[in-house]
């Protein structure tokens, strides 16, 4: 019996204390022997918490158990350990297994990102693209710094939303060439994945900027050209973007060559090509017939990818706007409200132009109010700010308070560059009645907010830029840098001040 037990090499009572995976470290157990793993890892919790076990065996938990895993990973997370705390704010994020909580799932990765180094540049990734879907007031600024800091970190991933917004003119907290260098470098290193997406925006981007660089524009269609050479879906639709890009600002041969191959797309029903000619014929229509041409192909390209809906039914209201048919208004509301439904800020801005103006039928001030507001309040408040400047001081505008509140908010959460571009493309009559509206407020000005640049005006005028020492002054009626100056000037609202609700869209 002693032979025996020597030659199976233990006895039973140690057999059993000896551990499923022996001497292997439980990670590489894991890998090679999950099942023993599993039992050694349920021995571990069975004796107390252990953070490091709890998120193994969270790893090891079958995929269809999600809220076994998750319970494993709050476990590990709670313990203490920095990887189990990552693992269950994925879930929070996702609401696999849990009820999702993308605020709690944000606040974990961004404390994770201060606490470990090693983890920050894909947590920060994480918690920007968590923030920006949320799209909670600030969070498109806040996802545009952590991917920043993503990017700057070594994860390329990040450079993708931020080269997009880059291109669509936004600034991001990161210059175009630092952008694109790092890219660049992405390419270079050839993960597959970036090598395609990262392509798309690395083109857009250097299209963007082509007035920057001589290579730029040459640079982007190649990128373009190379993702079309790829093939699949996202190989077509970049070979559609070159060829709006060609067809908008190529030679006489590239743009009739563009144009054949948009055509072709288009005829074999490829949305993004339906939407592409869609657009540029809406934009610059060939008479009414071109424009309902445009409205065609814009709702049929939604019909067949709803992704588009935001902007495709803003084109299509463009178009009705300017159509001489009889129900073109209506149409046109009908359109604005449909793209502003989809989160369209610049379609809202629309709605208060024609409801304030009458343009697309019948006026209501309250509506242009509450439409101006939205506006203010989507992803895109320049446009809030473009209604806002265009309503302040109107009749419209029966609770200016309210507006100027509403208006200094929105200047203040939009980049520097786009107050500009803005209060450039304003009305001279907007800007004054702008200006008027807070000199009057401050005390400054007694007489009427109408726009209208009158001795009294110009005195306070004067007064501001030399106090203010405001070169633009000399350039131009109300220059961005005033504007700046008389946002800051504004005290900020009281307790008494309050925003209104979101408007109806069928009213």
């Amino acid at each position: 019996m002693l032979l025996l037990v020597a030659l199976l090499g233990a006895t039973p009572a140690a057999t059993a204390a000896a551990p499923p995976c022996g001497d292997l470290p439980l990670e590489a157990c894991a890998k090679a022997r999950p099942a023993a793993a599993r039992l050694q890892l349920q021995g571990i919790l069975a004796a107390g918490p252990d953070g490091y076990a709890a998120r193994l065996l969270g790893d090891l938990t079958p995929a269809d158990q999600p809220a076994e895993a998750a319970a494993l990973y709050r476990l590990s997370y709670e313990s203490g350990d920095l990887w189990g705390g990552i693992a269950y704010a994925k879930r929070l994020g996702s609401g696999q297994g849990v009820s999702a909580d993308p605020s709690a799932a944000i606040a974990i990765l961004e404390r994770a990102a201060d606490a470990s180094s090693d983890a920050a540049p894909f947590v920060l990734y994480d918690a920007a693209m968590l923030r920006s879907a949320r799209a909670a007031p600030g969070d498109e600024a806040a996802a545009d710094a952590l991917h920043v800091r993503a990017a700057r970190l070594g994860n390329v991933w990040s450079t993708i939303p931020l080269a997009h917004r880059l291109a669509g003119g936004t600034a991001v907290g990161i210059g175009a060439g630092e952008l694109a260098e790092r890219m660049e470098a992405g390419l270079r290193a050839g993960d597959l994945g970036f090598a395609r997406h990262g392509r798309v925006a690395l083109a857009r981007l250097r299209l963007r900027l082509e007035t920057r660089e001589a290579e730029d524009r040459p640079r982007g269609l190649a990128l373009l050209a190379e993702v079309e050479a790829m093939g699949g879906e996202e190989g077509r639709r970049a070979g559609v973007e070159r060829a709006v890009r060609l067809l908008e600002s190529g030679s006489r041969t590239q743009k009739a060559e563009a144009r054949r191959r948009l055509e072709a797309w288009a005829g074999e029903g490829l949305a993004p090509a339906l939407f592409a000619l869609g657009r540029i014929e809406a934009q610059r229509p060939d008479g009414e017939r071109g424009r309902m041409r445009a409205v065609r192909r814009l709702e049929a390209a939604m019909a067949k990818d709803p992704s588009l809906q935001a902007y495709g039914w803003y084109l299509v209201g463009d178009a009705w706007r300017e159509s001489r048919r009889a129900d073109g208004a209506a149409r046109a509301r009908r359109a604005y409200v449909r793209a502003a439904e989809n989160g369209n800020g610049w379609a809202e801005m629309r709605l208060a132009e024609g409801r304030a103006f009458g343009s697309l039928g019948g006026t209501s001030p309250r509506l242009a109010r509450l439409h101006a507001e939205r506006a203010a309040r989507s992803a895109t408040p320049e446009a809030g700010l473009a209604a806002l400047l265009m309503l302040q001081g109107t009749p419209h505008d029966a609770s200016g308070r309210r507006l100027l509140d509403q208006a200094a908010a929105t200047l203040r959460a939009v980049p520097a560059e786009r107050v500009a571009e803005i209060v450039a493309s304003a009305s001279d009559n907007g800007r004054v009645r702008f200006a008027q509206a807070v000199w009057q407020e401050r005390g400054l000005y007694d007489g009427p907010v109408d726009g209208l640049a009158t001795r009294r005006t110009m005195r306070v005028f004067a007064s501001e830029c030399r106090r203010l020492r405001i070169a633009q002054c000399r350039d131009g009626l109300m220059p961005a840098e005033l504007v700046a100056a008389l946002v800051a000037s504004i005290p900020e609202p009281g307790p008494a001040s309050s925003q209104a609700s979101a408007p109806d869209h069928k009213s």
